[in-house]
């Protein structure tokens, strides 16, 4: 539905995540990387509780920030036109919250947020502002796992007021054994002129 040159794709972490069947409940201390290498990260990682962190109760927080020098988007509006490549420039935040229930459950949560995220038209131009968000959320358990997950990617142009919105969201549960039991997910693009 959309053609993408190293396009920003979060909603990818999250289905990984219901893929992994041995998570661990405390952040990987190494920096993340996003598709191609193209937007890397500074990791901040606090975690309550200390190096008992599988105990029920304890709580870790991770923060990222993705730069996004190097990162191009571009659209194929429903009517089959192409948007032009848009350079990408700023940082999309990404913070994650897991914790432990009483039953040995995991909750995790995924937020994030733009920081001075805009775009330059690479044929046009044109200043783009940019808005990034990322809701997603996700439980394991030994029976299994279940997440759902919503991304609104928007740019608007200031001086045409051409707007691109790539929306993704969806929902899924895969069994003990990792298995994909259920999977709704939808992408929509959206453009005006």
């Amino acid at each position: 539905m959309h053609i993408a040159r190293r396009i920003i794709s979060l909603t990818t972490f999250a289905l990984a995540l219901g893929a992994c069947s041995g998570l661990p409940v405390q952040p990987n201390e190494s920096p993340a990387v996003l598709v191609d290498g193209a937007a890397t990260s500074e990791s901040i990682d606090v975690v309550a509780g200390g190096p008992a962190a599988a105990a029920a109760g304890d709580r870790s927080v991770e923060i990222n920030v993705y730069d996004m020098e190097d990162v191009y988007f571009q659209a194929e509006c429903e009517d089959g036109t192409v948007s032009e490549l848009v350079a990408m420039t700023g940082a999309i935040e990404e913070r994650i919250t897991m914790h432990t229930d009483g039953s040995g459950t995991l909750h995790m949560k995924v937020n994030t947020k733009s920081r001075g995220l805009s775009g330059t038209g690479v044929s046009s131009g044109e200043d783009y502002r940019a808005r990034e968000r990322t809701v997603a959320s996700y439980q394991q358990a030994d029976a299994g796992s279940m997440g759902s997950y919503r991304q609104d990617f928007r740019l608007v142009g200031r001086r045409t007021g051409v707007e691109h919105r790539l929306v993704v969201r969806g929902n899924y549960t895969l069994d003990a054994n990792g298995d994909v039991v259920r999977d709704r997910s939808t992408v929509r693009m959206e453009c005006s002129v």
